[in-house]
């Protein structure tokens, strides 16, 4: 069983008893990631029009950075990898997105750390979820 929530640009997206969800913004096919952003200082803004997969890199940046979400497309979910620097940084959300508890969270601080984020633009706000420090 499962809630159907196809809307829009949304071909076929679910949400099954069990808490987890299928289908894909936009099309039937799988996503590549895009080019890796790699921000050079303070900011970064993601066309979200022009892909659903991102990573940051924040290797470069040089401090924490600022992130700017553009072009949303309602029901579409959007995931960004972001890989740790040698120097911590966080990122900053737009007020736009919602996370579990109202906080957000603090990307793992561990040199070449892996972090998931997965929003879902439902036309007003990014309903998001977090997946912290991945490794082999």
């Amino acid at each position: 069983d499962y809630t159907d929530l196809t809307d829009g640009g949304v071909s076929a997206l679910h949400i099954h008893d069990h808490g987890t969800l299928s289908g894909l913004a936009d099309n039937d096919h799988a996503q590549a990631f895009q080019d890796d952003l790699v921000p050079p200082g303070t900011t970064q803004t993601i066309d979200l029009s022009t892909g659903n997969n991102w990573t940051i890199d924040l290797a470069s940046a040089t401090g924490d950075v600022t992130l700017t979400l553009s072009n949303p497309i309602a029901g579409a979910i959007y995931l960004i990898k972001v890989i740790q620097g040698a120097v911590a940084r966080d990122l900053i959300w737009p007020g736009t997105v919602f996370w579990i508890g109202g906080t957000p969270p603090v990307i793992t601080i561990t040199d070449n750390a892996l972090d998931i984020v997965q929003l879902l633009w439902d036309g007003t706000n990014y309903i998001s979820l977090f997946n912290q420090d991945f490794s082999s």
